[in-house]
């Protein structure tokens, strides 16, 4: 603004002032240069990397971000990325363990490839009764695998025919548990607790309730005398929400307990 002015004075003390600011601007740059190549200075050193014979300008904006990038970031990603192979080799030996054993009472399994694709929330094995299952009406046993390839929780739910009487739907579905259940002493696959892999049968308790019930009310009920969290639901909908889109099941839930 000065240096804008009518005043001739006034204008020479603009000059002055941008003159001022200017060596002000390169003193502060010139600090800041100092300290920032102390510091990669000091990174350099802490990294093992030996200082090139160059400008200050050159050691703070080559060594410093190397320093950073080779001391810190390059081993985590190296570990990281080794952990993570080791853990999906671990589980897919397990998926591989699980899935031999189910496809001699099941027609259908599938299951997770931890080599194709990392999943941080685990892996899952599924092994169908029949292979014309499908999602809305089916009848299977659901593996859980954690990361490393330790079985952590295992479900069977058998389809429920609103067609035929709840004596007669329960005896099925008490029949496909027991074919899903044949094959789990004999896995061999690292497990949470060892209780995941024996026969479990549909309590008594929820057979009771399911059979003083209807086709149209929910029943839940917790095992609470097994070692494991076990739970044995049937999932129905009201019978004015009952319709040819509604599929009940009958679910047994396993999981194990961390020690």
């Amino acid at each position: 603004m000065l240096k804008r002015s009518d005043n001739e004075s006034a204008r020479n003390l603009g000059d002055a002032a941008e003159v001022a600011a200017a060596i002000g601007a390169v003193a502060t740059a010139a600090e800041v240069l100092d300290e920032t190549y102390a510091n990669a200075k000091a990174m350099a050193a802490a990294s093992g990397m030996p200082i090139p014979s160059a400008k200050k300008w050159i050691v703070a904006l080559v060594a410093l971000p190397l320093a950073l990038m080779f001391g810190t970031y390059i081993p985590q990603l190296v570990q990281g990325s080794n952990e993570m192979q080791a853990n999906a080799r671990a589980a897919a030996e397990q998926i591989a363990l699980a899935q031999k054993a189910l496809e001699p009472v099941c027609e259908y399994v599938s299951a997770d490839d931890p080599h194709e694709r990392y999943q941080d929330y685990g892996y899952h094995v599924r092994g169908y009764l029949h292979k014309g299952d499908s999602d809305s009406r089916s009848t299977y046993v659901y593996l859980d695998f954690d990361t490393k390839g330790t079985l952590t929780g295992v479900s069977y739910t058998a389809e429920i025919d609103p067609g035929l009487s709840l004596e007669d739907n329960l005896a099925r579905a008490e029949q496909d548990f027991e074919t899903l259940c044949a094959p789990m002493p004999n896995m061999n696959v690292k497990t949470l607790n060892p209780e995941l892999m024996a026969p479990h049968g549909i309590p008594n308790e929820f057979k009771e309730a399911f059979l003083n019930g209807s086709i149209y009310d929910t029943v839940s009920i917790k095992m609470s005398d097994s070692p494991i969290k076990a739970y044995c639901s049937f999932d129905t909908e009201p019978e004015e929400e009952f319709d040819e889109y509604t599929h009940p099941r009958i679910y047994l839930m396993l999981a194990g307990k961390a020690h």
